[in-house]
């Protein structure tokens, strides 16, 4: 984990060189079908304080289920 961490600081710190001092920091999140998965996990970071300007999500539709279900869960 070290090692993650002292890339991204890295990286960071580059940024910053070249004049950037602010990127959006992303939540991702798989099973974009699972609504409350969503709401459990975003709520409680949101209830937590945690700052965040993206909400990422991956979806992996199934056959057995239609694109019209997949649309009032997102």
């Amino acid at each position: 984990m070290d090692a993650v961490y002292n890339h991204t600081r890295d990286v960071m710190f580059a940024m910053q060189s070249q004049g950037v001092y602010k990127s959006a920091t992303i939540v991702h999140l798989a099973n974009g079908n699972d609504n409350s998965l969503y709401r459990w996990n975003i709520g409680s970071l949101i209830s937590n304080g945690a700052n965040f300007d993206i909400v990422g999500m991956s979806l992996y539709p199934s056959m057995a289920v239609t694109a019209k279900e997949h649309g009032s869960r997102i």
